[in-house]
């Protein structure tokens, strides 16, 4: 998987997504811990938080298919993962273990490297 975070989520509403770092998450526990979240039935809202997202995490499912979680680990209502699914939006509490696991990820995150021309 792939876990990607937002540089200035919270500081440039109009362009924070362009500008992240992004770093590998395939070790046992977290995979576990989000495979187990995502079971679960989370809440279906119609429309988006009021909430910046601080990053994603991008889960391949084979071939050029993946699933992306959105993640936010600010104070509450805004601390949250959320996936998209039938034009809904499902939101998890952002369990400790995980949270604890992203800050960890993201001291490894690196910017990505420029893709090659041809």
């Amino acid at each position: 998987m792939d876990v990607i975070f937002y540089d200035k989520p919270f500081t440039d509403p109009e362009r924070y997504t362009r500008f992240f770092r992004v770093t590998r998450a395939g070790d046992p526990p977290f995979t576990a811990s989000l495979r187990a979240l995502l079971l679960l039935p989370g809440v279906k809202e119609d429309s988006l938080r009021k909430c910046m997202s601080e990053g994603k995490i991008l889960i391949p499912l084979g071939g050029d298919a993946f699933r992306t979680v959105y993640f936010s680990r600010a104070a509450k209502p805004c601390e949250y993962l959320y996936v998209i699914r039938g034009g809904a939006f499902f939101y998890y509490e952002m369990p400790d273990s995980l949270r604890h696991m992203l800050d960890e990820n993201e001291k490894t995150a690196r910017e990505p490297l420029p893709a090659a021309d041809h």
